[in-house]
C-alpha cells in the first residue's frame, strides 16, 4: 500500500502595499495575501504569520524645522 502525503496549503498573490503614512522620518506599510488552497490529506497548513508582512517606508530624513523657519523668516520679513 502506498502512503498519501497530502497537499500543502498554498498562498495567493500579495496585495499591493498600503500607502506610507509619512513622507519622511520613517514609517511602516503593510501588504497581505489570502490562502489560495487549504492543506488536504495531512499536508502542511499555512502559517498565520505568513499572511501579512510589514515593510519600512518614508525613510529619508525630514528637513530641519528650525532651518525651515529661519529660511521663511529671511525670505518674508513680514512673517
Amino acid at each position: 500500500t502506498g502512503t498519501d502525503t497530502g497537499t500543502d496549503c498554498t498562498w495567493g498573490s500579495w496585495s499591493t502595499w498600503t500607502a506610507c503614512p509619512v513622507t519622511c522620518g520613517g514609517g511602516s506599510r503593510m501588504r497581505s495575501r489570502k490562502v489560495a488552497a487549504n492543506a488536504t490529506g495531512g499536508g502542511r497548513a499555512c502559517s498565520r504569520g505568513d499572511r501579512s508582512e510589514m515593510g519600512s517606508c518614508g525613510s529619508q530624513p525630514c528637513a530641519d524645522v528650525q532651518m525651515y523657519t529661519m529660511a521663511t523668516t529671511t525670505l518674508d520679513p513680514s512673517y
